[in-house]
């Protein structure tokens, strides 16, 4: 298995890093996108664990996003940067498609997101209408808004992410969840605060432009798409709010599998260990798999 570290240049300072993974070369293309206080570790290990080295074992080409600050992209997050979802979706995300379009124009696209990159891969759909959509679309624990009525969301979403996080954006100017220990990456105060105002009940509405997602959405046919979350993921991804995502998106072609020993896998898996637990690779990545065959 080869891997390398590639960096796409924004401007003189600001740079994405993706990382490449593969056996061989010319199969499908797979374009992976982390969610927040996160980066693209979440889908692969140097020593060649996790999702994206076992499609790369399957035949597919792997590219890991990081989000800009995030990861080794470049400069990382501090009190003085900008970034924010709105950037991220006009900006970095369409710079990162173009680029792999133009290294691969001959090769059909996969797209696969954690959590809420999941909502920005949907956002980069509504915003550019684009010409070349993925073939497919494979989300883990993604949901936009969080209204399932449980004690985790009262401490994760309530008191930590609209609240404390708030405390800790304005003592620092910047989220440092790495820091504290809830997350494993930082986010922008921006990017924070609008995250904030989409998780919660009404239109999906930008914050910063106001343009209507939602809406944009229902003007464009959507790839099929296969939603997964766990059984154990009692908020950040919960089956509740995955199928409102569902709904919201008003996708014919969308699948939701709930991830958990009723199903007939090997455990009941939570937010993150539905991508890292070591028998993953032998439970339902191999489902993944089978059904990204059928759509590529």
């Amino acid at each position: 298995m080869q891997q390398e570290s590639l960096f796409l240049n924004l401007s003189s300072v600001t740079a994405l890093h993706l990382r490449h993974i593969w056996i061989q070369q010319g199969g499908p293309i797979v374009w992976m996108l982390h969610g927040a206080i996160e980066n693209g570790k979440i889908f692969y290990t140097e020593q060649g664990k996790g999702l994206a080295c076992f499609l790369a074992k399957a035949g597919y080409e792997v590219y890991v996003s990081d989000l800009g600050g995030r990861g080794r992209s470049s400069p990382p997050i501090h009190s003085r940067h900008t970034y924010s979802q709105t950037s991220a979706i006009c900006q970095e995300l369409p710079a990162v498609h173009n680029w792999l379009r133009q290294r691969h124009p001959k090769q059909p696209q996969v797209w696969i997101a954690h959590s809420w990159g999941g909502v920005l891969f949907f956002a980069l759909m509504a915003r550019q209408m684009l010409n070349a959509q993925p073939k497919a679309v494979v989300c883990f624990g993604t949901k936009r808004s969080v209204l399932v009525k449980n004690f985790d969301r009262l401490i994760l979403i309530e008191a930590v992410w609209k609240r404390f996080a708030y405390f800790l954006s304005a003592l620092y100017g910047y989220l440092p969840a790495r820091a504290w220990k809830f997350g494993s990456d930082n986010e922008s105060s921006l990017s924070h605060h609008q995250s904030v105002c989409w998780v919660k009940a009404g239109p999906w509405i930008d914050p910063e432009d106001q343009f209507d997602y939602g809406q944009a959405l229902k003007e464009i046919d959507l790839p099929p798409a296969l939603f997964l979350t766990g059984v154990k993921d009692r908020c950040l991804g919960h089956g509740e709010d995955v199928q409102r995502f569902i709904a919201e998106l008003a996708h014919p072609g969308a699948e939701f599998h709930l991830i958990g020993k009723q199903g007939g896998y090997k455990h009941d898996y939570d937010h993150i260990d539905l991508l890292t637990h070591q028998d993953a690779p032998a439970d339902h990545f191999k489902f993944v798999l089978r059904w990204l065959a059928a759509q590529v």
